[in-house]
């Protein structure tokens, strides 16, 4: 019987870490882009309304 067939450590947890730390990073800048984008919009959007209002 081989020693190989049976794995003695878990292998690889360096790399799952480092992809749940990146898909959560990765969650967050896509919210923060979001927000930014609709703040940006809402934004410009409320100055074409207070200019209609204003001339």
């Amino acid at each position: 019987m081989r020693s190989a067939a049976i794995p003695r450590g878990v292998e690889g947890d360096g790399f799952a870490v480092a992809g749940l730390v990146l898909g959560w990073a990765m969650l967050a800048v896509s919210l923060l882009a979001l927000l930014a984008i609709i703040l940006f919009f809402g934004g410009l959007a409320a100055l074409v309304a207070l200019a209609g209002t204003a001339g």
